[in-house]
């Protein structure tokens, strides 16, 4: 089943021009679990159309963990360097 589970909690800056340690403070603390998601031991499945550092993706697994999911995963379409 596909779940918007995750929101955004606040406005981020754009992540192009950002080198990858400020990816990652750009998006620290940005996401949030809806609260009736049913994310809750879940294994969750992320999709990202296009991954440069990962920061997105990880802060959100982080942010899935430690609302309970029991494991998260993610698929990408396209990495850019």
């Amino acid at each position: 089943a596909v779940s918007r589970g995750l929101e955004r909690t606040r406005d981020t800056r754009s992540q192009t021009d950002l080198c990858a340690r400020d990816r990652r403070l750009n998006v620290r603390d940005a996401f949030a679990v809806v609260s009736d998601s049913g994310l809750r031991r879940a294994a969750v499945t992320l999709v990202d159309d296009v991954t440069t550092t990962g920061a997105t993706l990880r802060e959100c697994a982080a942010t899935l963990l430690a609302y309970g999911a029991r494991e998260v995963r993610s698929i990408t379409v396209a990495r850019a360097e």
